[in-house]
């Protein structure tokens, strides 16, 4: 049998190539996200344990659940979660503690003399932290030069150094939420073994400069080094009844658990490229299997008298289904070995694709697991015989009288169960997710939306009927004769043409989802454009996730032509005073804070009961979403770094605010300084007269604190971290949409292959080439819109359960980007048909007499 089935593979090597391609990029390109998802924060582990191994215990605040923006200790004081630094008194007391030190943490940029970011393009990894003066409990340790000891010194890690060309005595400007300050470099440090904290820029200043970046007697952390002899455990029960007994509410920590903390921290990242990578798989693992399973299910159609004449001369069913097996076994094997060989060189494509979009993801060494090479194997060769199984069983079935007649044409519909479910699908699916969205029910909209897209996809060959029905009196219009032969052609086999459009719906679907998603997630950054009446903007020099300098606030004030202004604080605070709760995390929630004199001047708020920039001691407004928990007449309790706030809810508002964390509560602006202690902003919108000597005055007073900008040069700036991101994932999907190409390129030619004496006749009796290949090309782009209607239609109906996800109070629908929604169509229809000219020219260059004869 192997040697038929070996003879059979080459016989029929035409039929099977633009399969085999399609296995081996799929193979290829599932092999290698696979690898760069084991390979993503590879080594950070080690780096880690390495750069925190001296420290024996950590204490630091107890947790609440971070708001969205908010992580790790740079951030904590700036979300107003931190421990007072009297504590410090009371640990080093203890007689087990060798050495203890506080410790601050804070997002901070470093700048050039022309306001360049001396680091990490993103804000968030720009930070900076006050040295530790215990050798033994360092993280950093000095590899140039020697530790900043005195105000305006810095060390810088030693990756960043060597990336910008930082040398000793260099001067730069740090800029944090308090100030802008500058320092000169006097030490190039190492975080243990490794020339950074992956994924990081730190800047290390002076110990006793905590001002610099924070409060000063509100500290991140405290560092502990036991004495020789005591153990972490040990350490760390006595500081807890220690600190216990004297009422401190802090949380007390192992060295070891404190820097698992800090690598899930560093891995928020990679946690979230992970999933996109995974994402990306599935995508391609689903496209392949689609085009493997139309490729057999033709193939076996074609194939009709063959295996009919077989089953005539003696041949059971079982012999025949494990026949066309050992065909999709040797064609998996083959295809997934060289896919294997081709991922390598995929794997370094993808690499300079991220470094390219300036995502820092691979810090260790590309790591190829046992679980890697399974997972490939299964999806280049189970998959490939699974798909092969259905096609082989079906054409088992075949009667040996098939071998007496030409039945080679597919001319089937899709059954009558599948007709029935499909539409009883969508329906229930769609009421689910709306239910499920009503009633915040997120599983229930999950399960709702799954439901609705298999519906749709069992749906494709009434999709595709009605496709050619519709397409057949335009096409005869355009290109008369000619078109009307297409849209028979695509109307005879509904089930081919839905197969052929499945692999490109499932590009096309995410494709658009991610359009849709990135334009949504954009408002959060700059809120509606309709919302924004500022003529200028002062933004953070290390945004997203930094702040301006709060003294800038009241020097743009006295700007001579700045009519309005308009200051945004944002901040992280605990919903409920932490002795009072009851549980050890109270929730945590964006709390905001806005300066201004007429706020509707620059920015519509769309706030209802109360004005925002006016609010009185013991007033409270929060975001329209949280009306549900906490309605106007309601009192609410907010727990910061400095003291507790207690109001009343008297407004909601609608438009989110800029900041990283669009905040849900804002307070008055007294209460928000006693409570926060959070002078930096997120935010200034300025009113000008417009005039060039006002603009320069601003320009100066911003120099080194802030960046400023005008109204639209605000809302670009904005959106270009999410582009980046965007076009990054586009050129991911790109890979699959290809592979869904291929095979529609496949099905056309496996198509016009069943086709061959019918072209032939046509030829005969005068059909030209150019109309074989204006009919086949027509043919393909009827395909290949429906895979895009498809597609759109899946991508954005997705979308819609997606933004309940969000939770955030300016996001109540989905942002669908037209224009660009539109280009991914076009797109989509033109590659489409040029992946089908290649299968048309074939078909019309063969001899009428060849094609009439072929079969």
């Amino acid at each position: 049998m192997t040697r038929r089935v070996l003879r059979q593979l080459w016989i029929s090597r035409s039929r099977y190539l633009l399969t085999f391609l399609a296995i081996v990029m799929g193979v290829a390109f599932v092999n290698a996200t696979l690898t760069l998802t084991d390979s993503i924060g590879a080594g950070d582990e080690a780096t880690v344990e390495a750069g925190e191994a001296g420290i024996d215990a950590v204490i630091d605040a107890v947790p609440g659940t971070p708001p969205a923006g908010f992580s790790g200790p740079a951030e904590m004081v700036s979300a107003g979660i931190g421990i007072p630094t009297s504590v410090l008194g009371t640990v080093t007391a203890d007689p087990d503690v060798a050495a203890a030190q506080a410790v601050w943490h804070a997002n901070a940029s470093l700048l050039s003399a022309d306001g360049s970011i001396i680091g990490q393009s993103r804000g968030p990894f720009n930070e900076a932290e006050t040295w530790i003066t215990d050798s033994e409990t360092a993280r950093w340790h000095i590899a140039e030069g020697r530790a900043p000891a005195k105000p305006g010194e810095m060390a810088l890690d030693a990756a960043t150094a060597r990336d910008f060309g930082v040398v000793l005595g260099d001067e730069y400007r740090l800029a944090t939420e308090r100030s802008s300050t500058p320092l000169t470099v006097v030490g190039i440090a190492r975080y243990g073994p490794a020339d950074r904290l992956p994924s990081r820029t730190t800047v290390l200043v002076a110990p006793d400069e905590p001002a610099l970046i924070g409060q000063g007697d509100v500290a991140t952390q405290i560092v502990v080094r036991g004495v020789p002899g005591v153990s972490p455990d040990v350490l760390v029960d006595g500081l807890r009844a220690d600190l216990a007994q004297s009422g401190e509410t802090v949380r007390v920590r192992c060295g070891d658990a404190a820097a698992e903390a800090e690598l899930a921290r560093i891995a928020v990242e990679s946690t979230i490229l992970s999933r996109l990578l995974t994402v990306f798989t599935i995508v391609a693992a689903l496209t392949g299997m689609l085009i493997i399973t139309n490729t057999f299910a033709i193939s076996m159609v074609q194939r009709r008298r063959e295996l009919a004449l077989m089953r005539a001369i003696g041949n059971t069913r079982s012999e025949l289904v494990r026949s066309v097996l050992t065909e999709a076994f040797i064609l998996g094997v083959a295809a997934t070995a060289l896919g294997l060989v081709l991922g390598r060189f995929v794997v370094v494509l993808i690499q300079l694709l991220f470094d390219r979009a300036g995502v820092e993801a691979f810090n260790g060494p590309v790591i190829f697991t046992a679980g890697t090479l399974a997972t490939t194997i299964f999806i280049g060769v189970v998959i490939t015989l699974l798909s092969a199984l259905r096609a082989a069983v079906s054409g088992s079935r075949v009667p040996p009288a098939a071998a007496l007649r030409d039945a080679a044409v597919d001319e089937s519909s899709a059954p009558w169960w599948r007709r029935g479910l499909a539409p009883v699908l969508v329906v229930i699916g769609v009421a689910a997710t709306s239910a499920g969205i009503a009633s915040q029910r997120n599983q229930l909209m999950l399960a709702g939306t799954l439901l609705a897209v298999i519906g749709i996809y069992l749906a494709g060959p009434l999709f595709a009927s009605l496709a050619a029905g519709a397409a057949r009196p335009v096409l005869a219009v355009v290109a008369g004769a000619t078109g009307r032969i297409a849209a028979r052609n695509a109307a005879r086999s509904p089930r081919r043409v839905s197969s052929a459009a499945a692999g490109l719906m499932i590009g096309i679907a995410v494709v658009a989802f991610f359009s849709i998603l990135a334009g949504t997630v954009k408002t959060l950054q700059v809120g509606p454009t309709s919302a924004l009446r500022a003529d200028h903007v002062v933004t953070p020099l290390g945004a997203p996730a930094g702040k301006v300098p709060g003294d800038l606030t009241p020097e743009l004030r006295a700007v001579p032509g700045v009519n309005d202004l308009a200051a945004i604080h944002v901040t992280g605070g605990l919903l409920a005073d932490p002795s009072e709760a009851t549980t050890a995390t109270p929730n945590a929630i964006p709390v905001g804070m806005i300066e201004a004199d007429n706020l509707d001047a620059v920015y519509d708020l769309d706030a209802t009961g109360a004005d925002a920039g006016h609010l009185e001691p013991g007033q409270m407004m929060v975001a329209s979403s949280e009306l549900g928990a906490h309605p106007v007449g309601s009192d609410l309790t907010i727990s910061g770094v400095a003291g507790v706030a207690k109001g009343t809810v008297v407004g909601s508002f609608a438009t989110a605010l800029p900041g990283f964390a669009s905040p849900k509560v804002l307070l008055d602006q007294d209460t928000y300084s006693a409570v926060f202690s959070d002078p930096g902003t997120v935010a200034i919108f300025l009113a000008t007269n417009g005039q060039q000597a006002t603009l320069d005055a601003v320009a100066r007073a911003t120099n080194g604190s802030g960046r400023f900008q005008t109204a639209e040069e605000y809302a670009g700036a904005s959106s270009s971290p999410v582009d980046t991101i965007l076009n990054l994932i586009y050129a991911l999907l790109g890979i699959a949409v290809v592979i869904a190409l291929v095979g529609l390129a496949n099905t056309m030619a496996l198509s016009i292959r069943e086709r061959t004496a019918e072209i032939g006749v046509a030829r005969a009796i005068g059909t030209t080439r150019a109309q074989v290949v204006s009919s086949v090309l027509l043919e393909a782009s009827i395909t290949t819109i429906l895979g895009v209607a498809m597609g759109l239609t899946i991508g954005i109906g997705v979308s819609f359960p997606t933004v309940t996800l969000l939770d955030n109070a300016a996001i109540t629908s989905p942002v669908i980007p037209i224009a660009r929604l539109v280009v991914i169509a076009l797109l989509g229809a033109v590659a489409g048909t040029i992946a089908t000219i290649a299968p048309a020219l074939v078909a019309a260059r063969r001899s009428p007499l060849e094609s009439i004869t072929a079969l």
